[in-house]
C-alpha cells in the first residue's frame, strides 16, 4: 500500500512540475509577444515622425523654433537620417536633440545618447551617453534601457583594459 501512495504522489508531483513548465513557457510567450508589440509601436512612432517631416518640414521647423519638443525631435531625426530632402548633418541633429532632451523628451535623450556614445556630431563621451540613457530609461523607453545595459558592459571592458594595459612604471630610474 505504501508504494502505491508513493507512486501516486510522484505522478502528482511530475504532473505539477510539467504544468508549471508549460505555464512558464506560455507566460514568457505572452511577454515576448508584448515586447514585440511594444517594439512595433516604437518603430511605428518613428515612421509617423518621418512621414510628418516629409509632408510638412516648414511647419515642423516653426513648431521647433517655438519650443515644441516633439517637433525638435522630429527635426533632429530629419537632419540625422536625411528625411524630407534635407542634407544629413549630425551636428544640426545634435543641436535639435539637445533642445528637446533638455525639455525632457525621452526619444531625444536616447538619440543624443547614441550620438555621444559613437561620437557622431558631438565629441565621444560615454559618461554623457550614460546619463542621457538613464534619463530616457527613467521615462520607460525600452531602447534606452537596452543601450544603457550595453554601454555599462562597454565601459567595464574599457576600464579593465586600462587597468591591465596602462600601468605606470614608477621604478624606471632604479633599473638604469
Amino acid at each position: 500500500m505504501g508504494t502505491t501512495k508513493g507512486i501516486r504522489l510522484m505522478k502528482k508531483l511530475v504532473f505539477a512540475t510539467v504544468t508549471l513548465i508549460f505555464c512558464a513557457i506560455g507566460v514568457s510567450g505572452h511577454i515576448s509577444q508584448a515586447a514585440d508589440i511594444a517594439g512595433y509601436l516604437e518603430y511605428k512612432k518613428k515612421l509617423d515622425a518621418q512621414e510628418r517631416a516629409t509632408k510638412s518640414l516648414e511647419s515642423i521647423e516653426v513648431r521647433a523654433y517655438n519650443g515644441d519638443s516633439q517637433a525638435q525631435y522630429e527635426l533632429g531625426m530629419t537632419y540625422r537620417y536625411e528625411w524630407a530632402t534635407v542634407e544629413k548633418s549630425d551636428r544640426e541633429a545634435a543641436l535639435w536633440f539637445r533642445e528637446a532632451a533638455d525639455a525632457g523628451h525621452a526619444e531625444s535623450q536616447f538619440e543624443l545618447g547614441l550620438m555621444y556614445e559613437f561620437g557622431e556630431g558631438v565629441p565621444l563621451n560615454l559618461r554623457r551617453a550614460q546619463k542621457l540613457y538613464q534619463q530616457a530609461a527613467r521615462q520607460d523607453l525600452r531602447e534606452a534601457r537596452t543601450s544603457l545595459a550595453l554601454l555599462k558592459g562597454k565601459m567595464l571592458k574599457v576600464e579593465q583594459y586600462i587597468r591591465n594595459h596602462h600601468k605606470p612604471y614608477y621604478n624606471k630610474d632604479k633599473q638604469e
